[in-house]
């Protein structure tokens, strides 16, 4: 699922090049991903405002007063033919568009954004922008890793009240807005944390330092365009190279990097975890 460096990554590239288009007409392939808002997409026309993002959620608003909310999702993918100048990196993409999986097609006064999903998970909403805050997808988001208040003092009173397991506790979007898997195990690598450890059991030393984790690894992946361990590419339809990087996610079975033990794997809350058995605690 695109996460938080992900999505950003999006958001930046959208922000830059779909600012001021237009939208001309929309073809919803697929009903599914926008629900019972079938003829609301189909009859949306306007100039696009700017784009912005709320823990994993796109919010593309447009002048007319409208948003529209873009949940990715498992293996959703936001893509943009257009301009010349990024041709070629559309071209790196590993889908073309529009392919079997496209599902909606906004087409632009410049260019085409194209919504596609694999497994059909995701999904876009219409909403009066004055409206946005309240809606249950971002009314209940916690905060974001790189907001000013996530700080050590902010998630130990977060884990403290829980003995669910620490990397349960990061991946809750209700009380941290846009980890999710690949983060919180490399978070927790950094932290020298195991991921199955009690989240009331961590010292205000291994919250302090779990904080710092959590924007290194948010902060790196933003940097490297996200993490392209399946589906997801960016807005020109290229992966992002965080996965090059990573220390632990994915890598059961194989040598750590920093102390050479052989990486570790758990199933957490249905997900799988990851950790070095040496390094972390």
């Amino acid at each position: 699922m695109p996460e938080l460096p992900e999505v950003e990554t999006i958001r930046r590239e959208a922000q830059e090049v779909l600012k001021g288009l237009k939208i001309k007409r929309v073809k919803v392939l697929d009903p599914k991903p926008v629900k019972s808002q079938k003829r609301k997409f189909e009859d949306l026309k306007g100039s696009i405002k700017g784009v912005r993002r709320f823990g994993k959620i796109l919010v593309i608003d447009l002048i007319s007063k409208k948003s529209i909310l873009v949940h990715l999702k498992m293996t959703g993918q936001l893509v943009y033919e257009g301009r010349k100048k990024f041709a070629r990196d559309f071209k790196k993409g590993f889908l073309e568009m529009p392919n079997k999986y496209t599902r909606l097609i906004f087409y632009l006064n410049k260019g085409k954004l194209y919504f596609s999903d694999l497994r059909k998970f995701g999904y876009l909403k219409l909403v009066a922008t004055k409206n946005l805050k309240e809606t249950p997808e971002i009314k209940n988001l916690g905060l974001e890793p790189l907001d000013k208040g996530f700080n050590s003092d902010f998630l130990q009173q977060v884990l403290e009240k829980t003995k669910r397991p620490v990397k349960i506790v990061l991946m809750d979007q209700r009380k941290i807005a846009g980890v999710g898997n690949i983060y919180a195990n490399e978070a927790l690598f950094w932290a020298k944390v195991r991921p199955q450890r009690p989240a009331n059991t961590l010292t205000k030393r291994e919250t302090k330092q779990l904080v710092e984790s959590v924007r290194k690894v948010i902060k790196e992946g933003i940097a490297l365009k996200g993490a392209s361990e399946n589906t997801y590419v960016d807005l020109f339809g290229a992966k992002g190279s965080f996965m090059k990087k990573v220390m632990v996610y994915q890598r059961a079975g194989k040598r750590c990097h920093l102390c050479g033990a052989r990486i570790k794997k758990i199933v957490l809350g249905g997900r799988s975890s990851f950790y070095c058995p040496k390094c972390q605690r």
